[in-house]
Protein backbone atom coordinates (compact mmCIF):
# COMPACT_ATOMS: atom_id res chain seq x y z
CA UNK A 1 0.00 0.00 0.00
CA UNK A 2 1.35 3.41 -0.98
CA UNK A 3 2.14 5.95 1.83
CA UNK A 4 0.03 8.73 2.33
CA UNK A 5 0.81 12.02 0.77
CA UNK A 6 2.11 15.06 2.35
CA UNK A 7 0.35 17.57 3.36
CA UNK A 8 1.45 19.78 1.23
CA UNK A 9 0.52 18.14 -1.65
CA UNK A 10 -3.26 18.59 -0.69
CA UNK A 11 -4.84 21.27 -2.32
CA UNK A 12 -1.33 23.20 -3.08
CA UNK A 13 -1.70 23.81 1.00
CA UNK A 14 1.12 24.12 2.48
CA UNK A 15 0.39 26.08 5.55
CA UNK A 16 0.08 24.06 8.96
CA UNK A 17 -3.01 25.48 11.02
CA UNK A 18 -3.04 24.29 14.60
CA UNK A 19 -6.23 22.02 15.08
CA UNK A 20 -5.69 20.39 18.39
CA UNK A 21 -3.63 21.98 21.13
CA UNK A 22 -2.85 19.46 24.66
CA UNK A 23 -1.53 21.81 27.82
CA UNK A 24 -0.54 19.90 30.78
CA UNK A 25 -3.10 16.93 30.54
CA UNK A 26 -3.03 14.49 33.62
CA UNK A 27 -5.50 11.68 33.80
CA UNK A 28 -5.04 9.75 36.85
CA UNK A 29 -7.68 6.69 37.79
CA UNK A 30 -9.10 5.11 40.81
CA UNK A 31 -6.56 2.83 41.19
CA UNK A 32 -3.66 5.59 41.54
CA UNK A 33 -2.21 5.16 38.09
CA UNK A 34 -1.27 7.87 36.10
CA UNK A 35 -3.23 6.83 32.41
CA UNK A 36 -1.98 10.54 31.22
CA UNK A 37 0.90 12.40 32.29
CA UNK A 38 1.30 16.21 31.89
CA UNK A 39 0.80 15.54 27.79
CA UNK A 40 1.95 18.52 25.95
CA UNK A 41 1.31 18.05 22.22
CA UNK A 42 -0.04 20.17 19.29
CA UNK A 43 -1.38 18.61 16.03
CA UNK A 44 -2.17 20.35 12.89
CA UNK A 45 -4.68 20.06 10.94
CA UNK A 46 -4.71 17.50 7.94
CA UNK A 47 -1.82 15.57 10.25
CA UNK A 48 -2.05 11.75 10.21
CA UNK A 49 -0.45 10.80 13.76
CA UNK A 50 0.01 7.59 15.25
CA UNK A 51 -0.18 7.42 18.76
CA UNK A 52 2.49 4.26 20.03
CA UNK A 53 3.04 1.92 22.69
CA UNK A 54 2.96 -0.98 24.52
CA UNK A 55 -0.79 -2.30 27.07
CA UNK A 56 -1.44 0.27 29.38
CA UNK A 57 1.31 3.51 27.83
CA UNK A 58 -1.97 5.55 27.81
CA UNK A 59 -3.02 5.50 23.95
CA UNK A 60 -6.40 4.79 24.09
CA UNK A 61 -7.05 6.86 27.40
CA UNK A 62 -5.40 9.75 25.07
CA UNK A 63 -7.80 9.10 21.68
CA UNK A 64 -10.75 9.16 24.09
CA UNK A 65 -9.77 11.70 26.49
CA UNK A 66 -9.62 14.20 22.76
CA UNK A 67 -13.11 12.40 21.88
CA UNK A 68 -14.42 14.09 25.50
CA UNK A 69 -15.67 10.28 26.64
CA UNK A 70 -13.14 10.81 29.09
CA UNK A 71 -12.51 13.91 31.18
CA UNK A 72 -9.14 14.60 32.33
CA UNK A 73 -8.27 15.14 35.93
CA UNK A 74 -5.43 17.98 34.71
CA UNK A 75 -4.79 20.24 31.83
CA UNK A 76 -6.99 21.11 28.83
CA UNK A 77 -7.67 20.28 25.13
CA UNK A 78 -8.07 23.01 22.95
CA UNK A 79 -10.22 21.68 19.33
CA UNK A 80 -10.03 24.71 16.83
CA UNK A 81 -9.93 26.76 20.02
CA UNK A 82 -12.58 25.52 21.81
CA UNK A 83 -12.24 23.78 25.05
CA UNK A 84 -13.20 20.36 25.39
CA UNK A 85 -14.65 21.03 29.31
CA UNK A 86 -16.58 24.10 27.97
CA UNK A 87 -17.72 23.51 24.23
CA UNK A 88 -19.07 19.92 24.06
CA UNK A 89 -21.64 20.48 21.51
CA UNK A 90 -19.73 22.39 18.98
CA UNK A 91 -16.84 20.59 19.32
CA UNK A 92 -19.14 17.05 19.01
CA UNK A 93 -20.09 18.14 15.39
CA UNK A 94 -16.03 18.37 14.01
CA UNK A 95 -15.16 14.91 15.53
CA UNK A 96 -15.86 11.16 14.88
CA UNK A 97 -14.33 8.56 17.06
CA UNK A 98 -13.71 4.63 16.75
CA UNK A 99 -13.16 2.51 19.82
CA UNK A 100 -13.94 -1.01 21.32
CA UNK A 101 -17.09 0.33 23.14
CA UNK A 102 -19.70 -2.75 22.66
CA UNK A 103 -21.70 -1.07 25.43
CA UNK A 104 -22.83 2.41 23.02
CA UNK A 105 -24.84 -0.48 20.92
CA UNK A 106 -28.02 -2.00 20.88
CA UNK A 107 -27.80 -5.40 21.32
CA UNK A 108 -31.02 -6.55 19.97
CA UNK A 109 -30.70 -4.85 16.96
CA UNK A 110 -29.52 -5.95 13.94
CA UNK A 111 -25.84 -4.84 12.32
CA UNK A 112 -27.89 -2.50 9.55
CA UNK A 113 -30.37 -1.43 12.28
CA UNK A 114 -27.69 -0.07 14.46
CA UNK A 115 -25.87 1.31 11.88
CA UNK A 116 -29.09 3.25 10.47
CA UNK A 117 -29.80 4.46 14.08
CA UNK A 118 -26.42 6.08 14.60
CA UNK A 119 -26.41 7.48 11.20
CA UNK A 120 -29.92 9.01 12.19
CA UNK A 121 -27.93 10.83 15.61
CA UNK A 122 -26.11 12.16 12.94
CA UNK A 123 -28.81 13.95 10.78
CA UNK A 124 -28.44 11.50 8.33
CA UNK A 125 -32.04 10.78 6.46
CA UNK A 126 -33.45 9.52 3.52
CA UNK A 127 -31.96 8.49 0.74
CA UNK A 128 -28.48 9.81 2.07
CA UNK A 129 -28.46 7.42 4.88
CA UNK A 130 -29.79 4.37 2.80
CA UNK A 131 -26.88 5.19 0.46
CA UNK A 132 -24.03 6.03 3.36
CA UNK A 133 -25.46 2.67 5.36
CA UNK A 134 -25.31 0.17 2.52
CA UNK A 135 -21.76 2.16 1.41
CA UNK A 136 -20.53 1.64 5.05
CA UNK A 137 -21.72 -2.65 5.43
CA UNK A 138 -19.85 -3.05 2.48
CA UNK A 139 -16.48 -1.40 2.91
CA UNK A 140 -15.92 -3.31 6.07
CA UNK A 141 -17.34 -6.38 4.92
CA UNK A 142 -20.79 -6.58 6.67
CA UNK A 143 -23.14 -6.66 4.03
CA UNK A 144 -24.13 -10.02 4.19
CA UNK A 145 -24.06 -10.20 7.66
CA UNK A 146 -26.20 -7.62 7.68
CA UNK A 147 -29.46 -8.94 9.29
CA UNK A 148 -27.69 -10.66 12.27
CA UNK A 149 -28.05 -9.20 15.56
CA UNK A 150 -25.39 -7.67 17.54
CA UNK A 151 -25.88 -9.50 20.22
CA UNK A 152 -24.85 -12.76 17.69
CA UNK A 153 -22.42 -11.16 15.67
CA UNK A 154 -18.65 -12.37 16.27
CA UNK A 155 -15.52 -10.16 17.78
CA UNK A 156 -14.41 -9.13 14.30
CA UNK A 157 -17.70 -7.99 12.93
CA UNK A 158 -17.86 -5.70 16.15
CA UNK A 159 -15.19 -3.92 15.48
CA UNK A 160 -15.86 -3.48 12.12
CA UNK A 161 -19.07 -1.98 12.92
CA UNK A 162 -18.10 0.76 14.94
CA UNK A 163 -15.34 1.66 12.73
CA UNK A 164 -18.46 2.22 10.46
CA UNK A 165 -20.19 3.78 12.92
CA UNK A 166 -17.37 6.63 13.17
CA UNK A 167 -16.93 6.50 9.02
CA UNK A 168 -20.85 7.32 8.49
CA UNK A 169 -20.58 10.63 9.88
CA UNK A 170 -18.57 13.94 7.74
CA UNK A 171 -16.08 15.14 10.44
CA UNK A 172 -12.79 17.23 10.41
CA UNK A 173 -10.91 14.74 12.80
CA UNK A 174 -11.35 10.78 13.21
CA UNK A 175 -9.97 9.10 16.23
CA UNK A 176 -9.20 5.70 15.83
CA UNK A 177 -8.24 3.53 18.54
CA UNK A 178 -6.76 0.12 16.65
CA UNK A 179 -9.20 0.22 13.21
CA UNK A 180 -7.52 -2.98 11.89
CA UNK A 181 -6.96 -4.81 15.14
CA UNK A 182 -9.39 -7.98 14.62
CA UNK A 183 -10.22 -7.81 10.65
CA UNK A 184 -9.21 -9.69 8.14
CA UNK A 185 -6.63 -8.81 5.37
CA UNK A 186 -8.88 -7.59 2.32
CA UNK A 187 -10.94 -5.16 5.40
CA UNK A 188 -7.95 -4.03 6.55
CA UNK A 189 -6.60 -2.65 3.01
CA UNK A 190 -9.75 -1.02 2.64
CA UNK A 191 -9.42 0.59 5.94
CA UNK A 192 -5.93 1.73 4.65
CA UNK A 193 -8.10 2.96 1.25
CA UNK A 194 -10.51 5.34 3.46
CA UNK A 195 -8.03 6.33 5.49
CA UNK A 196 -6.24 7.50 2.29
CA UNK A 197 -9.20 8.90 1.01
CA UNK A 198 -10.05 10.88 4.03
CA UNK A 199 -6.74 11.91 4.26
CA UNK A 200 -6.67 13.76 0.46
CA UNK A 201 -9.60 15.29 1.44
CA UNK A 202 -7.43 17.03 4.45
CA UNK A 203 -9.34 15.45 7.40
CA UNK A 204 -7.37 14.78 10.48
CA UNK A 205 -6.54 11.37 11.18
CA UNK A 206 -5.45 10.34 15.01
CA UNK A 207 -4.82 6.68 15.40
CA UNK A 208 -3.78 4.28 18.02
CA UNK A 209 -1.62 1.43 16.81
CA UNK A 210 1.22 -0.99 17.35
CA UNK A 211 1.20 -2.58 13.79
CA UNK A 212 4.07 -0.90 11.84
CA UNK A 213 2.07 -1.60 8.52
CA UNK A 214 0.14 1.25 9.98
CA UNK A 215 2.43 3.66 11.21
CA UNK A 216 4.37 3.68 8.01
CA UNK A 217 0.83 5.31 6.62
CA UNK A 218 1.12 8.19 9.27
CA UNK A 219 3.14 11.50 8.69
CA UNK A 220 4.01 11.24 12.64
CA UNK A 221 4.72 9.11 15.11
CA UNK A 222 3.95 10.00 19.56
CA UNK A 223 5.46 7.59 21.32
CA UNK A 224 3.99 6.93 24.88
CA UNK A 225 5.50 5.52 27.57
CA UNK A 226 3.81 4.55 31.02
CA UNK A 227 1.60 7.83 30.09
CA UNK A 228 4.49 9.88 29.23
CA UNK A 229 5.17 10.87 25.38
CA UNK A 230 9.27 9.77 25.18
CA UNK A 231 8.90 10.31 21.55
CA UNK A 232 7.47 12.77 18.85
CA UNK A 233 8.77 12.88 15.34
CA UNK A 234 8.41 12.59 11.92
CA UNK A 235 7.13 8.70 10.75
CA UNK A 236 10.51 9.11 8.05
CA UNK A 237 12.77 10.08 11.25
CA UNK A 238 12.38 6.31 12.72
CA UNK A 239 11.12 4.06 9.88
CA UNK A 240 14.12 3.98 7.58
CA UNK A 241 15.04 0.77 7.45
CA UNK A 242 13.04 -3.05 6.95
CA UNK A 243 9.74 -3.73 8.78
CA UNK A 244 11.77 -6.27 11.11
CA UNK A 245 14.61 -3.47 11.97
CA UNK A 246 12.06 -0.75 11.93
CA UNK A 247 10.01 -2.66 14.67
CA UNK A 248 12.89 -3.27 16.41
CA UNK A 249 13.57 0.51 16.52
CA UNK A 250 9.98 1.31 17.92
CA UNK A 251 10.53 -1.29 20.80
CA UNK A 252 14.01 0.35 21.81
CA UNK A 253 11.93 3.35 22.55
CA UNK A 254 9.25 2.09 25.00
CA UNK A 255 11.93 -0.25 26.75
Amino acid sequence: MEQFHNIKNRKGNDKMENIIEITNLTKIYKNKIKALENINLTINKGEKVTIFGPNGAGKTTLIKTIGMFIIPDRGKIKIKGYDTQKEEKKIKKMITISTANERSFYYRLSLEENLKFFGMLNNITGKELKKKVEKGLKEMGLYENRKIKYMEASTGMKRRLNLARALIKEAEIYLLDEPTNGVDIETKIKIYEIMEELSQKGKTIILASHEVSEIEKTDRIIVLKKGKVVADKKTEEILKKTTKENEERLLELIK
